[in-house]
């Protein structure tokens, strides 16, 4: 059997080409979810620090949401400020404790009408 090694050369570039485009997609995709996640992470820093604090139980709720803005902007995440915080942030108050619940979602446009929805919630609680 004879082998057109043309023919040989042109599938091994189009495989390369293929690989190449690949691996491109995905560090395009890594690079535009990266930052969401990394604010995710962030929030959750925030909401585990607040739960560590041995005080933080006494507080009210006002004080509470003073606690998550304060945390937050020491952060430097300005999704959630003093305007919106009642949209993004529920506390409730509980015989000895509290729960509170951060929710909010991200887009990111791709193409045209086209987007990334990604949604996150955390809730972290006190005895």
């Amino acid at each position: 059997m004879i082998h057109n090694r043309h023919q040989q050369r042109g599938m091994a570039t189009s495989s390369l080409i293929f690989l190449l485009l690949t691996i491109i997609f995905g560090l395009w995709l890594f690079f535009n979810l990266f930052p969401f996640y990394l604010e995710n992470s962030k929030v959750s820093k925030v909401l585990g620090t607040i739960q560590a604090n041995t005080e933080a139980p006494q507080k009210s709720e006002k004080e509470l949401q003073k606690m998550v803005l304060d945390g937050l902007a020491d952060k430097g995440l300005t999704r959630i400020n003093n305007e919106n915080v009642n949209d993004y942030v529920d506390i409730n108050k509980t015989a000895n404790g509290f729960q509170i619940t951060i929710q909010y979602e991200q887009r990111e446009l791709i193409s045209g009408n086209l987007f990334f929805l990604n949604r996150f919630e955390k809730t972290v609680e006190a005895p």
